[in-house]
C-alpha cells in the first residue's frame, strides 16, 4: 500500500499532466510528472491504491499553495490501471480479490449515481467518468456474468434507494439519471461483445452464450425499466415542446419575440429547453441500447407485448420526433430489426403497421413546419429531414428484401386477395410514393429491392406488383438524368441544398450516378417484360415533355462561345442524354408480341 506522501506525489503528477486549473510548469516537471506516472503502471500495488482513489468522493492536490481539484483526471487515470489490470492480470485473482474489485467499481458507480451537493465535478465530467466505469463493469460482467456475479442485473437495475445503479421512477433527465446512463452503457457494450461475427474473437463463444443466455433469462427484470425510462423521458421531451409552443404564441399574441421577454419568462423559457434537450439526450442513449438489442437478442424481447411494454409499438411512434435525432435513431432499431430472420407474423406486424406510423410522422412534420411558418414540401424541410427520409428508405426496403420468402410462399398474396395481400401492397404503395422525393439518394437506397421483386417468378405472377410499377419506372427515369454540377457550384439549381446534402460533391455524385445507371438497366427490362402498356405510357409520355421543351435546343443554355452551338452541359443535351438509357433498356426488355403486327419473323 502507497504512503500518504506516495499518493501525493501521484496526485501531483496527475494535475501537472493534466494541466488542472490551467497550472503553468516548466518542461522539466512536465516530464517527470509523466515519468512518474508510467512508472507507477508497473508499481505492483497499483491496483489496491487506485481502488483507493476510486472510492473517493473528492480528490484534491496540493500544488503550491494551492488546493487543486483533480477528481475527474485522477479517477480517469485510475480507472484506466484498472481496466489495463483486466486484460492481464484480472484471470489470477481470488474470488474474495474479484468481489472486493467488483464492489469498489460499483461503488464509484454508485457515487456518481448519488452525487452530493458540490462533492462532484459537472455534469459533462461525471459523464465522462460514467462512461468509463460502465465499460470497466461490462468488462467485469463478461468475466463473471452469471456463474460467478449473479446479482449482476439487480446491482445495475435495482433503484439507487434500493443499493442499485437505475434512477427513481418518475426522476427527471440530468444527474438523477447518470446511474441510468452507465447501465445503458454497460448493457450496450456486453451486447455488442457478445454479438456472434467472425469479426469478434474478444471472448470465445462458449463464453458468449452463457452471457447470452444468462440475460435472456433475466430479460424480465432488464427490460421494464428502460421501457418506462423511455417512456417517461420522451414524455417529457414532447411536454417540453408543447410548453415552449405556448410560450412562443403567448409573446406572438402581445407583439413581442423570444428577445424580449422578462428576466423571470428567460428563466422559465430556458427551463424548458433545458428540460427537452436533456431528456431527449437520455432518449438517444436508451434507443442507442435498444438498438443492439434488436440487432442481437432474441426477437421476443422487441415483439412479445407484456404488461402493455410494446418495444415495437414505441419505436414506431419515436418515428414523429425529431429532437436529437430520436426518429433517426428509431429507424435504425427498425432496421436491425428488418434484417432479422422474422418469423412470419413478426413481418406482417412491421408490414401492416409502418405505413399508418409513417402517416403520423408525416402529419407531425407538417404540423412542425406550420408552426414555424413553413412550407411542408419547401427545401429547407426537405434537407431537414434528409437524413430521416434516406434512413427510412433504406429500412423499408431492407425489410422486404430479407423476406421475400413471406411474400412468396403466402397463398392468399398469390391470389391477390386478404388481408395480407392489402398490407404488403399498401407497403409498396408507401416505398413507392418515397421515391417521388427530390433527391435520388432516397431511390438509391431502393432499387436492388425493387430489381429482387421484378426477377422472382412468384412475385411477377402475383398482382402485387402492377399498380406501383408506374410510380417506379418515373422515379428511376428522372433520378438517372445528370445533374450539371456548375448550376450547384454557382447556386442556381433550384434544390441546391437538397444536392448539396446528398452527395459530398461532384465525383460522389458521379461515383452514385454510375451505380444507379447500371443497376436500372435490369429494372428497366424487367418492367416492359412484365408490364409493356405501362412501360410504353411513360416513355411516350416522358419523350413527348423533354421534346416539347427542347426540340430546338431550349434553354439553349452552356453554348460553346466560339459557334454559338449546344455543348454537353447544356440543358438540352443532358436530358436526352438521360432519356436514351431508359428507352434503349425498355424497347430491348419487351416481350416480342409488343411489336407483332402479324407478320413478325423472329429469323
Amino acid at each position: 500500500m502507497m504512503s500518504t506522501s506516495d499518493i501525493e506525489r501521484l496526485l501531483q503528477a496527475i494535475a501537472i499532466s493534466s494541466g488542472a486549473n490551467g497550472i503553468i510548469v516548466a518542461h522539466q516537471q512536465r516530464l517527470e510528472a509523466f515519468q512518474s506516472l508510467e512508472q507507477f503502471k508497473s508499481y505492483p500495488g497499483r491496483v489496491t491504491s487506485c481502488i483507493e482513489l476510486i472510492g473517493r468522493r473528492s480528490i484534491l492536490s496540493v500544488i503550491g499553495s494551492d488546493n487543486v481539484d483533480v477528481t475527474v483526471s485522477a479517477k480517469l487515470y485510475a480507472l484506466g490501471i484498472i481496466e489495463e489490470f483486466l486484460k492481464i492480470g484480472y484471470s489470477g485473482l481470488n474470488e474474495s480479490d474479484r468481489g472486493q474489485l467488483r464492489t469498489s467499481i460499483l461503488l464509484a458507480a454508485r457515487q456518481l449515481s448519488v452525487p452530493s451537493a458540490g462533492a462532484l465535478p459537472g455534469d459533462g465530467s461525471r459523464r465522462i467518468l460514467a462512461i468509463k466505469v460502465a465499460s470497466l463493469l461490462s468488462e467485469l460482467a463478461l468475466r463473471e456474468f452469471p456463474q460467478r456475479w449473479q446479482s449482476f442485473v439487480s446491482d445495475m437495475l435495482s433503484p439507487v434507494s434500493n443499493g442499485g445503479l437505475w434512477c427513481e421512477k418518475g426522476a427527471d433527465a440530468g444527474d438523477a439519471t447518470i446511474g441510468a446512463k452507465i447501465c445503458l452503457e454497460c448493457m450496450k457494450l456486453i451486447t455488442e461483445d457478445c454479438t456472434d461475427s467472425d469479426f469478434n474473437s474478444k471472448i470465445s463463444t462458449t463464453r458468449r452464450n452463457d452471457i447470452l443466455l444468462g440475460m435472456n433469462e433475466m430479460s424480465s427484470q432488464i427490460l421494464p425499466p428502460i421501457f418506462e425510462l423511455l417512456s417517461k423521458q420522451f414524455g417529457d421531451v414532447v411536454s417540453s415542446k408543447a410548453t415552449l409552443q405556448q410560450m412562443n404564441q403567448y409573446l406572438a399574441s402581445n407583439g413581442r419575440t423570444v428577445a424580449q421577454m422578462t428576466q423571470d419568462e428567460q428563466v422559465q423559457y430556458q427551463h424548458q429547453l433545458d428540460r427537452r434537450e436533456a431528456a431527449g439526450s437520455l432518449v438517444v442513449d436508451i434507443l442507442g441500447t435498444i438498438e443492439k438489442f434488436c440487432g442481437s437478442m432474441p426477437l421476443d424481447w422487441m415483439f412479445k407485448v407484456e404488461d402493455g411494454k410494446d418495444f415495437v409499438a414505441a419505436l414506431l411512434h419515436l418515428l414523429q420526433e425529431n429532437v436529437a435525432n430520436i426518429q433517426v435513431l428509431a429507424v435504425a432499431c427498425l432496421q436491425q430489426l428488418s434484417m432479422r430472420k422474422l418469423d412470419e407474423n413478426q413481418f406482417f406486424r412491421l408490414v401492416s403497421s409502418l405505413p399508418p406510423a409513417l402517416f403520423e410522422a408525416s402529419n407531425a412534420a407538417a404540423l412542425r413546419a406550420s408552426e414555424r411558418g413553413v412550407d411542408p414540401n419547401s427545401i429547407d424541410m426537405l434537407v431537414e429531414q434528409l437524413k430521416f427520409h434516406r434512413s427510412l428508405s433504406k429500412m423499408g426496403s431492407t425489410l422486404v428484401t430479407a423476406h421475400l420468402a413471406h411474400i412468396t410462399a403466402d397463398k392468399n398474396i398469390a391470389s391477390g386477395k386478404g388481408p395480407k395481400f392489402d398490407a404488403v401492397s399498401n407497403y409498396l404503395r408507401l416505398l413507392s410514393e418515397m421515391m417521388s422525393h427530390q433527391s435520388g439518394v432516397i431511390c438509391g437506397e431502393q432499387i436492388n429491392t425493387w430489381v429482387g421483386l421484378l426477377r422472382d417468378p412468384a412475385i411477377v405472377r402475383t398482382k402485387v406488383l402492377s399498380p406501383h410499377l408506374g410510380r417506379v419506372l418515373t422515379a428511376y427515369m428522372n433520378h438517372i438524368v445528370k445533374v450539371n454540377w456548375d448550376d450547384i457550384y454557382e447556386q442556381e439549381h433550384p434544390y441546391t441544398a437538397l444536392i448539396e446534402g446528398s452527395w459530398d460533391d461532384n465525383d460522389d455524385y458521379n461515383e452514385w450516378l454510375g451505380n444507379m445507371r447500371s443497376k436500372a438497366s435490369q429494372l428497366f427490362r424487367a418492367i416492359a417484360n412484365m408490364e409493356p402498356e405501362i412501360s410504353v405510357t411513360i416513355v411516350h409520355s416522358k419523350l413527348r415533355t423533354m421534346l416539347n421543351a427542347h426540340y430546338n435546343g431550349e434553354p439553349r443554355d452552356r453554348l460553346n462561345l466560339a459557334n454559338n452551338e449546344l455543348t454537353v452541359k447544356s440543358t438540352a443535351c443532358i436530358q436526352i442524354e438521360g432519356a436514351t438509357q431508359p428507352l434503349d433498356n425498355i424497347l430491348s426488355g419487351m416481350p416480342s408480341w409488343v411489336i407483332d403486327n402479324g407478320s413478325y419473323d423472329e429469323k
